[in-house]
């Protein structure tokens, strides 16, 4: 089954907005790749993502110079990928309003540490993959079918998968 544009970005993000941790993706000082856990601070319902980080982290040196970025997140049946451009955003009322008391172990001083700093992920465009639900059932029946046959699975038989611009 094919989903609509639509459909897609709306399902990309209903699956994104479930999890709580991601992997930024960056690209290091001398041009490289680098993945790091950061917790999600929110997700708006245009695909924007922020993260809190620290003022001194190396990710902060490696947006300045490069600002594209990969997001992704993983679960057992569902995945995310998001493409965008990340800036560091120093507002102490977002920062506030976002703090979640899990913070205090890395600014223990909390929304008010000098240190503290948002990263604002404004996505371009995404991917997901999803395999609960039905289509779990579905992609866990093909691929015993395809394990018996010695054969292999057909892509399309893996779930739902969307691609959408945001």
């Amino acid at each position: 089954m094919s989903n609509t544009a639509s459909e897609n970005r709306k399902n990309l993000l209903d699956i994104a907005d479930d999890f709580d941790n991601a992997m930024l993706v960056t690209h290091d000082l001398q041009g490289g790749l680098r993945a790091r856990p950061m917790a999600v601070g929110q997700l708006n319902n245009n695909g924007e993502l922020w993260f809190i980080t620290g003022r001194t982290s190396g990710k902060v040196d490696e947006i300045a110079a490069d600002q594209r970025v990969l997001v992704t997140m993983q679960g057992s049946t569902k995945q995310v990928s998001l493409t965008g451009k990340a800036t560091v955003v120093d507002d102490r009322n977002r920062l506030e309003s976002m703090w979640k008391k899990a913070w205090d172990i890395w600014f223990p001083e909390g929304p008010r540490s000098p240190n503290a700093v948002l990263l604002r992920v404004q996505t371009t465009e995404g991917e997901y993959w999803d395999a609960s639900g039905a289509d779990g059932l579905r992609f866990a029946f093909e691929a015993a079918k395809a394990f018996v046959k010695g054969e292999q699975i057909d892509s399309e038989k893996a779930g739902d998968h969307g691609k959408a611009r945001l």
